[in-house]
């Protein structure tokens, strides 16, 4: 019980840590654009990754690291981060952080869904459909509402 007390607020501080991020990037958003908000974020995570990496004898790790795996590198930091970050900073300046965090979180389940489909064969049945049927109408609900 001692073990699982102590891991707790591990998962509420990466929620407080967003929470702070995203009413940061709506304050900032009225005086720098999305795409300058994003630069110096991932250039912060740059600086802050690169010196956690000196620790791990970085040459030796790139050296030894298969095309998939340096594919993977950049296709993660291009796309899935820096693509899906600058959107979603869009999003915070356009719709404000609580709508966009309710839409992308939401959304979820109904992107591994489709991609398990498209890239692992996974079999759709009815409930799964159903429910993503039900998640999008909730997210369109969400945005009608707050317009």
């Amino acid at each position: 019980a001692s073990e699982l007390m102590s891991r707790q607020p591990r998962p509420l501080l990466a929620v407080l840590c967003w929470v702070v991020y995203a009413l940061l990037l709506k304050v900032l958003s009225a005086k720098y654009s999305s795409f300058t908000l994003t630069y110096y974020a991932f250039v912060s995570g740059v600086i802050i990754l690169f010196g956690l990496a000196l620790t791990e004898d970085p040459l030796t790790q790139i050296k030894t690291m298969s095309a998939a795996s340096g594919f993977s590198i950049l296709y993660m930091g291009l796309f899935a981060s820096g693509l899906g970050y600058l959107l979603y900073t869009y999003s915070v300046a356009g719709l404000g952080p609580t709508r966009t965090s309710a839409t992308v979180y939401a959304l979820v389940p109904v992107f591994v869904a489709v991609l398990a489909w498209l890239f692992f064969e996974q079999a759709v049945n009815t409930p799964m459909i159903l429910s993503m049927i039900m998640v999008i109408a909730g997210v369109r609900l969400i945005l009608k509402t707050n317009e």
